[in-house]
C-alpha cells in the first residue's frame, strides 16, 4: 500500500490500483444532511461525552431532556403541517 501511494501520490489512485476480487472500497452516494439530522448534530442528542457513555441509557444523556426540543422543533418543521387560516 505504502509503494503504491508513493507512486500514486493519490489515495484515490491506490485504492483504484489495488482493488481486487472479495472485499473492496465502493464510493458513497453522499446525501446532504436534511433538518433532522441538523437537529440530531445540534443538540447532541446521539453525541456521548465518553467512551463510556456510549453505554449509558439515552435518558441520562440527554435524550429526555431533550424531548421536549426536538418535540417543539418538529411542530414547526414539519412539511406535512397545517398552514395556518
Amino acid at each position: 500500500v505504502a509503494a503504491t501511494f508513493k507512486r500514486t501520490g493519490s489515495l484515490i489512485d491506490t485504492i483504484e490500483a489495488l482493488r481486487g476480487k472479495g472485499r473492496s472500497l465502493e464510493l458513497l452516494d453522499l446525501v446532504p444532511p436534511g433538518p433532522m439530522d441538523e437537529f440530531i448534530a445540534d443538540n447532541e442528542v446521539l453525541d456521548p461525552t465518553s467512551p463510556d457513555a456510549m453505554f449509558e441509557g439515552f435518558t441520562e444523556r440527554g435524550l429526555k431532556k431533550s424531548w421536549h426540543l426536538g418535540r417543539n422543533w418538529m411542530k414547526h418543521h414539519r412539511p406535512f403541517r397545517r398552514k395556518p387560516s
